[in-house]
């Protein structure tokens, strides 16, 4: 595995979850960020022809959108909020599609820019 996915070691681990358990009401999860990684290669294995779009509303989590940015995943966007984080991850608007029902100005703006 290479060295920038493998940022936390056991111990940091451990001591994260203990400052998040020390504060009132902070809600937290563990994410197996080399995990999404070796999903993400099954499925350009497997599917080769299918390229995968991320919901950006299952997770907006930045580490998470980042590292799929990284490794090339498209972004199925649902707001024009979505459509903008997207984009200041340096991901090209050839990347991004916009599945959402109903689409306000602001969001039409948006996508017309860039």
């Amino acid at each position: 595995m290479s060295k920038i996915f493998n940022y936390f070691s056991h111990f940091h681990l451990e001591k994260s979850i203990e400052r998040s358990l020390k504060v009132e009401n902070d809600s937290h999860y563990i994410c197996n960020l080399s995990d999404l990684i070796r999903k993400y290669e099954d499925w350009k294995t497997y599917l080769p022809r299918v390229k995968p779009y991320y919901a950006v509303k299952c997770n907006d989590n930045i580490n998470v959108l980042k590292l799929l940015a990284f490794i090339g995943c498209s972004f199925d966007c649902a707001s024009a909020g979505e459509i903008e984080k997207i984009l200041s991850l340096n991901v090209g608007p050839e990347r991004i599609i916009f599945a959402n029902t109903t689409k306000f100005a602001k969001a039409y703006r948006i996508c017309r820019t860039s």
